[in-house]
């Protein structure tokens, strides 16, 4: 990735981030409200054994997502910390964040799904509690400098974008 500063760096990171967010948010909330307003009814209404199993197997695949994901971050931040280069490390932060994000984002639509399947206020109340632990990891300033190990004159560089 190209950039002249931290301040170009993080909008293009924030606005990569924003859109990937932003799909399954949009579809959720489509299907919220048609599904809310009775404009919009379940497929699988009414098969409460299905119901319950196709709810623990979403829960599952979210944990599941959620678990690959942080792991996955983990051990390659450890590679990543090992570059020589600061613009070589924050590309390949970048690009690791967008990974995992696209893992998490990819939870999402399936509880969007499987809402839709089964109008299912635990896959809303999960939908909007994974919402929300997006912003404890979203990529701030200050979390890249402490990811990265930063030294203290590319932490100045990296936190100083405002």
């Amino acid at each position: 990735m190209q950039y002249q500063s931290a301040r170009e760096y993080f909008y293009k990171l924030y606005a990569r981030l924003f859109l990937l967010v932003l799909v399954p948010l949009v579809a959720f909330l489509f299907l919220f409200i048609r599904v809310t307003a009775d404009q919009l009814s379940s497929p699988l209404h009414g098969d409460e054994h299905l119901a319950i199993w196709l709810r623990y197997v979403f829960l599952v695949v979210l944990v599941a997502g959620w678990t690959i994901a942080f792991y996955y971050y983990r051990s390659s931040l450890k590679t990543v910390r090992t570059l020589v280069s600061l613009g070589e490390r924050l590309d390949r932060y970048y690009s690791l964040t967008l990974f995992r994000f696209i893992i998490i984002i990819t939870d999402l639509v399936l509880l969007t799904v499987g809402y839709y399947l089964l109008a299912d206020e635990v896959l809303a109340g999960l939908f909007i509690t994974s919402l929300l632990l997006l912003v404890l990891i979203w990529p701030f300033p200050g979390r890249v400098s402490s990811h990265l190990h930063l030294k203290e004159d590319e932490e100045r560089w990296v936190c100083d974008w405002e």
